[in-house]
């Protein structure tokens, strides 16, 4: 019984690491300052990167963080395109909202076309039996 107690102890200690790597190497952060996150060694997210899974799991929550930073710049495109509409009309309009529109602008278009080859080049390496096909669309999306 004792054993289970460790061995249990042991899995949940584990998903806790690989919960923190995911959420870290997710955010993009290196090897080295995701192992500091996660309180492992440097070797570890390397180890763990190996395992098709949990790779698969890192690369679903950068999906997950590219989409919400696509969604929340077209929220803001709408505002942009509002300052652009404006500018139109006024010239008067600091010269600053008009260069923070067109860098939303940019950035959203800049996004979505990484997000789409990363896509892209993920559909076309499973196709080539190089990694498994993963669902990475969100609601409503196809992949």
């Amino acid at each position: 019984m004792v054993a289970d107690s460790g061995s249990g102890e042991s899995a949940r200690r584990r998903q806790v690491v690989d919960d923190l790597l995911v959420e870290a190497l997710g955010r993009g952060l290196s090897y080295a300052a995701a192992a500091a996150v996660a309180g492992v060694s440097a070797k570890t997210p390397y180890r763990r990167m190996q395992d098709t899974a949990f790779r698969a799991r890192v690369e679903l929550h950068a999906d997950g963080n590219v989409r919400q930073v696509v969604a929340g710049l077209g929220t803001l495109a709408v505002d942009a395109l509002d300052v652009l509409r404006r500018r139109m009309r006024d010239e008067t309009m600091p010269a600053e909202q008009l260069r923070a529109a067109g860098l939303v602008l940019a950035q959203l278009l800049r996004f979505r076309q990484v997000a789409e080859f990363e896509r892209r080049l993920r559909d076309v390496e499973a196709q080539l039996g190089l990694r498994p096909l993963l669902n990475t669309s969100g609601p409503g999306e196809q992949s």
